[in-house]
């Protein structure tokens, strides 16, 4: 069987045994997959592929799990601490949102491009946003924040709120948004403090409808970075 190359980026390792690790990676043009490394004992800490690198590797097998035979480092992101947390909770967002062996095209640009835009920001929550939001369009779950259920364009000055089968609904009740929210998600209009802390809200509310009972760790120490 001849083998395959292709670049990945990690989403989660497990130990298998002493001597070899399962991975969920991201694969370049093609989505979310399983490999197996084998590790030679005592070697474990230096041979391991590591969170937030790019890698290129070569693998064999085409079922369920593959096995590494090489890789080399392609690119090291060289993540700050606070910066690594986003990135864990990119890494159980797409782990949740995505299947195992299903294509999606764009999963790994749209990965890749979170990581090389949250350098020099200070403010990360239009970015998460715009990944967030990216990702449920490659899932297949296209949020229409630019109409409202009449087809109508968004006002600023109204209030909505979002039902799954209609979309945005005008209405003034409790867990209703302004419009100006969605022309900030957009990136029509700058966020100011309310509206960085409603599309928090506002996209949490979305992607716990997709990913169920399923938790984000994560979102616990996110939230107060987030502040």
């Amino acid at each position: 069987m001849s083998d395959n190359t292709n670049r990945i980026f990690i989403l989660r390792a497990i130990d298998y045994s002493d001597s070899s690790i399962i991975y969920d990676a991201i694969v370049e043009k093609k989505g979310r997959a399983s490999f197996m490394q084998r590790i030679s004992k005592g070697k474990y800490k230096n041979l391991s592929l590591q969170f937030f690198n790019l890698y290129s590797i070569t693998y064999s097998g085409k079922n369920d799990m593959k096995y590494i035979r090489e890789y080399d480092l392609a690119y090291n992101y060289s993540l700050e601490s606070n910066q690594k947390i986003y990135g864990m909770y990119i890494n159980e967002l797409v782990y949740y949102m995505t299947k195992k062996d299903l294509e999606y095209e764009n999963l790994f640009e749209i990965y890749k491009n979170f990581f090389k835009s949250i350098f020099n920001k200070d403010d990360l929550i239009p970015t998460i946003n715009k990944f967030e939001i990216n990702l449920l369009e490659e899932c297949g779950h296209f949020i229409n924040i630019n109409f409202d259920e009449m087809q109508n364009k968004i006002s600023k000055n109204s209030r909505y709120y979002f039902d799954f089968e209609r979309g945005l609904v005008k209405s003034s009740a409790k867990n209703s948004f302004k419009g100006e929210l969605f022309f900030a998600l957009n990136g029509q209009i700058d966020y100011d403090d309310q509206l960085r802390r409603d599309s928090r809200i506002f996209m949490k509310f979305i992607i716990d409808h997709f990913i169920g009972s399923n938790k984000i760790r994560t979102r616990e120490i996110l939230k107060y970075l987030l502040k």
